[in-house]
């Protein structure tokens, strides 16, 4: 299985495994070349909750490329990234809800 987002891909090493492979979307620049985006491997044989601190922390570091931010900021702002994907967890389990309910 592959859960793919704007800036991630996550495969799953083998159908019965709670492991995945991450990839990030990365902007590579060749010299004298076009920029491009790619995925790009950032580790293997990691679980589901590893990938999420993972990617929340790519995507901070992608925010605040050049910056200096405070301790107080970035929790501030991983905080809000871990929020949306546990929305994304709250949804799935709602759906999942009236599923059940209609099935009764």
């Amino acid at each position: 299985m592959v859960i793919e987002e704007k800036d991630f891909r996550m495969t799953q090493i083998s159908q019965s495994s709670p492991f995945w492979d991450l990839e990030v979307l990365k902007t590579i620049k060749p010299k004298g070349g076009v920029a491009r985006q790619e995925f790009t491997n950032v580790g293997y044989g990691m679980t589901l909750g590893h990938c999420l601190k993972s990617i929340v922390n790519f995507r901070l570091s992608n925010k605040h490329l050049e910056d200096v931010v405070s301790m107080k900021q970035y929790l501030k702002e991983y905080i809000a990234e871990i929020k949306e994907i546990k929305s994304y967890i709250d949804e799935a389990i709602l759906e999942n809800q009236k599923i059940e309910d209609r099935a009764e």
